[in-house]
């Protein structure tokens, strides 16, 4: 939930599935295992099974640059290195 609530927000659009409920987009997207996060476009498609928990491993997957944490204290600790 973390990287749909945080990472991703306004970046893509996330759809949570009960597999249980609609097993046949388990089918159509060719998930075997849960928890799954499927990426469907752009091509091409990619399925992460097992493990989320590893926000940047996940986002490098997808292609998506980890938003930045903070780049005001980036940009200050940049300009005190450099003063």
């Amino acid at each position: 939930m973390r990287l749909r609530d945080h990472e991703l927000r306004n970046r893509c659009d996330v759809q949570i599935v009960d597999l249980y409920q609609q097993p046949e987009l388990a089918s159509r997207d060719g998930i075997v295992a849960a928890p799954a996060l499927v990426k469907l476009g752009p091509e091409p498609q990619v399925i992460f099974i097992g493990d989320l928990s590893d926000s940047a491993r996940v986002l490098a997957g997808l292609g998506i640059r980890s938003k930045p944490s903070n780049v005001r204290n980036t940009k200050n600790k940049e300009q005190q290195s450099a003063g």
